[in-house]
């Protein structure tokens, strides 16, 4: 199945997420990270809130930054991502939560 990565620039760690399965109401998907002094993966779904792609799209929509986080979250709580804009250069955070 497809396979997205988020390198760091800061190290080695690298956030993979793989869908493996769903259906019309959401897609089930593998988020895991490698490369870091964590190393681990959590079973997640797009279901209800939609895709991470929501996140990235508002991340874009807003290139030249925005206050506070940019939150994308699966409903139970087992998989989020945050984004934060950081005013030097134009440079925008991601952290994400396992």
């Amino acid at each position: 199945m497809e396979t997205i990565e988020i390198k760091s620039c800061d190290d080695a760690t690298t956030l993979s997420l793989r869908i493996v399965g769903g259906n019309e109401e959401g897609s089930n998907f593998v988020a895991s990270v490698t490369g870091a002094p964590f190393i681990g993966e959590v079973n997640t779904t797009t279901y209800f809130v939609g895709p991470p792609s929501l996140l990235f799209r508002d991340m874009a929509d807003n290139w030249r930054g925005w206050k506070g986080e940019k939150i994308w979250g699966a409903l139970d709580g087992e998989f989020m991502l945050t984004a934060t804009a950081m005013h030097v250069q134009g440079v925008s955070k991601l952290d994400f939560f396992l």
